[in-house]
């Protein structure tokens, strides 16, 4: 993770680069836990499977969320990192809240609206 440059290392956590050059999320890793920013495309949920392994953390530990906007390509994954995650809550813009619902499946609950 360290060799690629996609890990980031500050005093109280690290920031973790997901994906690739056009489409990506971060993940913000601390001791409280982990919050993912963005959820990227449905396939970054195996890519961020194995950061959360590699990290010796567990599904549980993400428990947010956080969309910048609705569009797919930052919200495609949501649904099943949520799902995979056991309840992560997802965060996401009012304006953007019902477009993501329509075009992404998320499990009841687990919604803030910013």
């Amino acid at each position: 993770m360290n060799s690629a440059g996609r890990r980031l290392e500050f005093q109280h956590g690290s920031v973790v680069r997901l994906g690739g050059p056009l489409v990506s999320a971060h993940l913000l890793v601390d001791a409280v836990g982990l919050t993912l920013i963005d959820s990227g495309l449905w396939g970054l949920a195996r890519e961020l499977r194995q950061v959360v392994k590699a990290l010796g953390r567990r599904p549980e530990d993400l428990r947010n969320i956080i969309l910048t906007h609705g569009h797919l390509d930052h919200a495609g994954g949501a649904a099943e990192i949520q799902e995979w995650s056991g309840g992560a809550q997802v965060w996401v813009h009012a304006a953007d809240r019902e477009h993501v619902l329509q075009h992404v499946r998320f499990a009841p609950g687990g919604w803030g609206v910013t």
